[in-house]
């Protein structure tokens, strides 16, 4: 994984660029030699020499990303009129793709939901000026001490022990017992996995559930792959619903509303690991 370094080129010639690329897509006509358009032509005139290869470059991006610019899903903050991503268990605003969450703007805007000015201030091409790894930077710390997540079973990776020995030079190794002791899960496949035909058979699969385990007087506890998946259940505006768009401010009351008996909540599957639900009290 790498942290990029760059910039976007704001101007009416790159923004010609992205628009062009944009509604010859959405026209249905495919976009070939997009070098030797006279749209191109016109963005290499208006910028020095020295950016014209890598101008070529964005151009051919532009062409590739066009066709799978909605993944992942770009979310849109309808206050701010920012895009964002998700990351991990929140949306991350500050996060976007290089030419390509221009055209999740450029959807936006023509949908109505953000204004034409809005989306200008994000409308050009993204040029990088430096990657950096972050696998290479712990190579010139003095001391590392005390790194988390070494778990022995991960020695047994090829290769793996000979990284953290020769590469990042690590002397010792100390393992701790896990603080959560025995694991007391039983799975039984039969009982705990059931494939479905179709939809509408999974949709009632989960609804008898939820009823079976409302009836025990247990809290429930709904997780589903995304947002869109989350909202084929029927009926979900009637109950609560924790996702990644949810305010981090009201997290926490939804998440103790969750605990009570009979409560159902509906949740995306990035609050599964847990680490949202601890309860000190």
């Amino acid at each position: 994984q790498t942290w990029d370094g760059g910039f976007k080129l704001v101007s009416p010639s790159a923004a010609a660029l992205v628009r062009f690329v944009f509604e010859e897509t959405r026209a249905g006509r495919q976009v070939t030699n997009i070098t030797n358009r006279t749209v191109f032509k016109d963005l290499l005139d208006s910028t020095p020499p020295e950016l014209h290869d890598a101008l070529r470059g964005v151009a051919l991006a532009l062409v590739e990303n066009i066709e799978d610019w909605s993944k992942p899903e770009p979310i849109l903050d309808v206050l701010t009129g920012r895009i964002g991503y998700k990351d991990k268990d929140d949306v991350n605003y500050d996060m976007s793709y290089s030419n390509k969450t221009v055209f999740a703007y450029l959807s936006h805007e023509m949908e109505g939901n953000i204004t034409p000015e809005k989306a200008a201030e994000h409308v050009g091409v993204d040029l990088f000026c430096g990657r950096f790894s972050f696998a290479e930077l712990p190579k010139d710390y003095c001391c590392i001490l005390g790194v988390t997540g070494t778990l022995h079973e991960l020695l047994a990776i090829p290769g793996l022990d000979r990284i953290l020995r020769q590469e990042y030079e690590f002397k010792h190794f100390t393992y701790s017992p896990s603080i959560f002791g025995e694991r007391r899960l039983t799975f039984k496949e039969a009982e705990h996995v059931a494939v479905l035909d179709n939809e509408a058979d999974w949709l009632s699969r989960i609804e008898s559930e939820i009823d079976d385990q409302k009836r025990g007087g247990n809290a429930v506890l709904v997780f589903f792959k995304n947002e869109s998946e989350l909202r084929k259940f029927p009926g979900w505006e009637t109950f609560e619903t924790l996702t990644e768009r949810t305010d981090p401010r009201r997290r926490n009351g939804y998440v103790a509303a969750a605990t009570t008996a009979r409560r159902v909540t509906l949740l995306t599957r990035a609050f599964g690991r847990g680490i949202d639900f601890q309860m000190p009290d």
